[in-house]
């Protein structure tokens, strides 16, 4: 594959290392087990600050189903205000649960792939919104809004340092 495509030979590996080991093994990949204690309260600190902007731009009333909700704000591609109601309600949700482990190492196996999830639909429909000038959201909730998408990827978008390690040592031994 990398012959044919060119460059970022290294990128292609790892993406596609990650995918195998998200498919075959997602409790262990999941969610970046490797964040620290203090990682995670700060995680939890943003998530809560991000929650108060959401109830600025939401819906007065929380769906019945956030997870239902923020799904669809992805499907759709564009943010309402019962989607930034259902966004703020999962971030709450996320919050809660990544503060009763104080450790993403700590969360068990069977809440793992579902907080996971929580936090792509939450990371997607930051993405959205940030693109819609409907909502008129101000430049310093943006800022939270940006810190907490940028905590959200750090928590499902990472890649172990072994897979880097591999894929280097791979390339260097093929050419």
């Amino acid at each position: 594959m990398s012959f044919f495509h060119g460059g970022n030979d290294g990128q292609k590996g790892m993406g596609l290392i990650m995918l195998i080991l998200i498919g075959t093994v997602p409790t262990a990949y999941a969610l970046n087990r490797t964040m620290h204690e203090e990682d995670v309260t700060q995680f939890v600190a943003v998530s809560l600050q991000a929650r108060t902007v959401f109830s600025h731009y939401g819906a007065a009333a929380e769906p019945a189903d956030p997870h239902a909700a923020a799904l669809e704000v992805v499907r759709k591609r564009a943010v309402s205000p019962q989607g930034v109601a259902a966004l703020g309600a999962l971030a709450g949700s996320i919050a809660q649960q990544v503060d009763r482990y104080h450790s993403m190492a700590k969360v068990p196996a069977g809440s793992m792939v579902n907080i996971r999830n929580d936090m792509y639909l939450v990371s997607e429909g930051l993405r959205f919104m940030g693109k819609s000038s409907a909502l008129g959201v101000t430049a310093a909730d943006k800022k939270i809004l940006d810190a907490y998408k940028k905590e959200l990827d750090h928590s499902t978008k990472f890649i172990p340092t072994w897979v880097k390690v591999a894929v280097a040592i791979a390339l260097g031994l093929a050419r």
